[in-house]
């Protein structure tokens, strides 16, 4: 039970970079984007950065990388990429941030791991008393102004996807929930758009009846006007993935693939959101397996792959093919080895690099995806830093 609860967490940990930033709604793209200009957003979709000028960015940290969280700690990014605490930080409720969801956060209720609904105050960013809070365990969500999916993976969850409704400031069950596909599976939810969800889909071999045969997709999911689920499609079965990255035009899937061996590879699979046929398009290899989280920004650009290796290792995404290549430059920070993880805000135009217990804004040139340093780091006063979570209100 002790090696189950373990994986479980560590598989949460390396999902959760992936869903800040990839987690937050579709956009369309079209075949003559550039990768300075992907697309625009579709409808539904969560809201970003840029749209109205009176609008504020926030981003909540969590103080804890692994085990349950305790605090949230809350800054004002502004538009230089320097920060500001936000008043009454550290929250003790929500005790950990787990996406924006229109008007509202969602978070863990300081009783536990309980999904719950918290109005903000637009101005400064805190998040006030909850206003609903559902009978939902979750460690890993996506959600938007009308539901939230949450799973918890692990030996305290159901191995299943638990769907809610938000409707007048309150959760509800979705007719139907939780969802699930057969087998005993781990679901970590990705990436939501107005009509699909997108799931990366992990068989626990520890569970009764699982088999000792381990593996892995992305699993697609319909979703209703109810916002009930239906499985619709499987992208790219592999031994194992650390983490995976829906392109905003839903078209291109990007699955960081431990596979069998020493090495691993950045697999790139075309999908069609309409049959649900996907390909593999291309395979990006690293020796020795030295990256372990892949994360892309919100405009479809770049993805952003760090690891137990030093630097950052940026891609720009051919908006026609979905392949990828390495930007000159990279890997930037190379010598730095104490890089935890790299999270980009919704108007991509920083990403906040992790190291430890601390975090630094960097700019996303939008050209050449350079990576340079605008603000000196911000140090936070826990053990490390865990989940990284940014809204626009």
């Amino acid at each position: 039970m002790h090696l189950r609860y373990s994986r479980s967490i560590a598989l949460v940990c390396l999902a959760a970079i992936l869903i800040i930033i990839a987690g937050c709604g579709g956009s369309t793209s079209s075949s003559g984007n550039s990768p300075s200009n992907p697309g625009t957003p579709a409808p539904g979709s969560n809201p970003g950065g840029g749209g109205n000028p009176q609008s504020k960015t926030f981003v909540y940290v969590a103080g804890t990388r692994s085990g349950q969280p305790s605090n949230t700690f809350a800054f004002r990014l502004n538009s230089d990429g320097s920060t500001a605490a936000v008043p009454g930080a550290p929250f003790t409720n929500p005790q950990e941030v787990l996406t924006q969801a229109g008007n509202f956060l969602i978070g863990h209720d300081s009783s536990g791991f309980k999904v719950a609904l918290y109005p903000v105050d637009a101005n400064t960013g805190a998040p006030q008393a909850p206003a609903s809070v559902s009978n939902v365990t979750a460690r890993v969500v996506v959600a938007d102004a009308a539901n939230v999916y949450a799973a918890f993976p692990g030996s305290s969850g159901n191995d299943a996807i638990d769907a809610l409704a938000i409707s007048d400031g309150k959760l509800t069950a979705v007719s139907g929930s939780p969802f699930t596909a057969p087998g005993a599976n781990f679901y970590a939810p990705l990436f939501l758009t107005s009509s699909l969800l997108f799931v990366d889909r992990n068989t626990d071999p520890l569970a009764p009846g699982a088999g000792t045969t381990q593996n892995e997709d992305i699993t697609v999911f319909s979703r209703s006007a109810n916002g009930a689920l239906v499985r619709f499609a499987s992208i790219g079965p592999a031994n194992s993935s650390l983490s995976a990255v829906v392109h905003p035009g839903t078209r291109f899937i990007f699955k960081l693939d431990t596979g069998s061996g020493a090495d691993c590879t950045l697999d790139v699979f075309s999908f069609d959101a309409g049959s649900g046929a996907s390909a593999l398009v291309q395979q990006v290899p690293f020796l020795g397996c030295t990256v372990r989280s892949v994360a892309g920004d919100k405009q479809g650009r770049f993805l952003f792959v760090t690891g137990n290796a030093p630097g950052i290792h940026v891609f720009s995404i051919d908006q026609n093919s979905g392949k990828i290549s390495e930007v000159s430059g990279s890997p930037f920070f190379a010598t730095d080895n104490t890089i935890n993880g790299s999270f980009a805000d919704p108007s991509g135009r920083f990403l906040l690099v992790v190291r430890g217990n601390s975090f630094q804004a960097v700019a996303i040139d939008a050209s050449t995806g350079k990576l340079t340093p605008v603000a000196a780091p911000v140090t936070v006063n826990t053990e490390a830093i865990g989940r990284v979570t940014f809204a626009v209100f």
